[in-house]
């Protein structure tokens, strides 16, 4: 029994080691190679741009009217559409008219009664006249008739003026816009009593200028001085300066553009010692009415003259806390460069320093690398717009700068 239950576990145990034996027989495996890491590199584009200060405003209508009745009355008809834009000379308001023409109506018969009664003094004036000639007439009575004449034709005179006065009255019945705008809205409506005697005129509505508008922003003290050297250095006189009308361009919060173009017409005559700024205002047309008081405003003026720029795109830029800084590859080797932003220039960024235009930018893939890694550059350009597109030509180490054209500056915003 005994022998049959060893011959059984050598029948388990042998195969057993034969596996475990083939199994230490095998070579180790190797190590796969680690793949291959790809970033997309693109030079630095370097052309002359024209740069602009930057600011912040408000919208502002030219003028506000608020619109008042003239006369006293009942309401009888609201002549417009709220928030509708209205011409000068439209009617917007009628009061009853009734009560003005029936005083017109009786001032006037007033005037001819005393038309009618000059000429009777008149009249007896000329009698009396020959009458005193022939001595059949005493001074005195004269004189008497001449006054009373005299006083006819001063009677007609305030008649007249009274007159006047009540044409004016019936006219203000009639209350129509001062100016051209867009309207607010009735602030009183039909039926109700209008009594400027009794105190204010109430306001009836307003009336906003929709075209030209102005636009004000603050220049604080550096920029300032800046300008004003500038300004200098160009020997303008007070009469020149306003003659020039320096250029302002305009951009509302929906985009990143400047699509509006006026000039600066106005700007205070002192710095508020509290902000350190001092008010501007630039006045723009506003023909599609794409303008409206009181909204945001980006506001850039000319700072100073075309200059050469380095540009890359805002997608290659990275942030370490207050620093600005991009990733740069040499030989295949990654590199950090700190770098000082300027302004925005057709959708790219100007570098101010810290980068050359022969370097190589990582603008694809800078999450992948890290200070000095090993990259293959996958080289590709960007337009002037910041569009990324495929460049036929391999990466290279040494990189050089791409031609310029100094004569067609760029804009920078």
């Amino acid at each position: 029994m005994s022998s049959r239950w060893s011959i059984r576990t050598l029948n388990i145990v042998i195969p057993c080691i034969l596996v475990l034996l083939n199994g230490c027989s095998n070579s180790a495996p190797t190590l796969s190679k680690p793949p291959e890491l790809v970033v997309t590199v693109a030079h630095p584009v370097q052309k002359s741009v024209l740069s602009y200060d930057e600011f912040t405003g408000r919208t502002e209508a030219v003028g506000l009217v608020e619109v008042r009745a003239r006369v006293s009355g009942y309401l009888n008809k609201v002549a417009f559409d709220e928030g509708s834009e209205v011409k000068k000379g439209d009617l917007l308001f009628e009061i009853d008219p009734r009560p003005f023409q029936a005083d017109l109506d009786r001032i006037q018969a007033r005037l001819t009664s005393d038309e009618a009664k000059l000429r009777e003094l008149t009249a007896e004036y000329t009698r009396n006249k020959v009458l005193h000639d022939r001595r059949a007439l005493s001074l005195e009575e004269l004189q008497q008739s001449e006054a009373a004449r005299d006083v006819a034709a001063a009677n007609i005179n305030a008649t007249k003026a009274e007159i006047s006065k009540a044409k004016l009255d019936l006219e203000f019945s009639r209350v129509t816009a001062p100016i051209a705008g867009r309207v607010s809205r009735a602030e009183i409506k039909e039926g109700n009593l209008i009594s400027p005697q009794s105190g204010n005129s109430p306001i009836l509505t307003t009336i906003v200028p929709q075209s030209p508008i102005y636009v004000y922003f603050d220049v604080d003290e550096r920029r300032l001085i800046r300008h004003l050297k500038m300004i200098s250095d160009k020997n303008l006189t007070p009469e020149r300066i306003k003659e020039a009308k320096m250029t302002v361009d305009l951009g509302l919060s929906d985009t990143t553009d400047y699509p509006f173009h006026g000039s600066i017409d106005f700007a205070d005559n002192q710095v508020d010692a509290s902000t350190g700024t001092m008010k501007v205002r630039g006045v723009f047309e506003n023909p599609k009415r794409l303008l409206t008081p009181g909204l945001f405003a980006r506001v850039r003026i000319p700072e100073t003259a075309p200059h050469q720029a380095v540009l890359i795109p805002d997608m290659a830029i990275l942030t370490d806390q207050n620093l600005k800084y991009v990733w740069t590859v040499n030989a295949g080797k990654v590199a950090r460069r700190n770098i000082k932003l300027g302004n925005v220039i057709q959708g790219v960024r100007e570098v101010a320093e810290g980068l050359k235009p022969e370097e190589q930018v990582i603008v694809i893939g800078i999450q992948k690398v890290r200070e000095a890694s090993t990259v293959t550059p996958k080289l590709m350009t960007f337009d002037d717009f910041g569009q990324i597109k495929p460049d036929a030509q391999p990466a290279k180490p040494a990189i050089t700068a791409p031609e310029t054209n100094p004569t067609k500056p760029a804009v920078a915003k």
